[in-house]
């Protein structure tokens, strides 16, 4: 399965948004299906 996100960059965004966005998907996937190794 692939996911993709499409981020506006009408703004800049806040220091460290790109990490916390990837963490926090990272997590729910591996919620979802613990069976499967995610790369994000």
């Amino acid at each position: 399965m692939r996911i993709e996100v499409t981020i506006a960059k009408t703004s800049p965004l806040p220091a460290g948004a790109i990490d916390a966005l990837a963490g926090e998907l990272s997590r729910r996937i591996s919620h979802h299906f613990p069976e499967n190794l995610g790369n994000v």
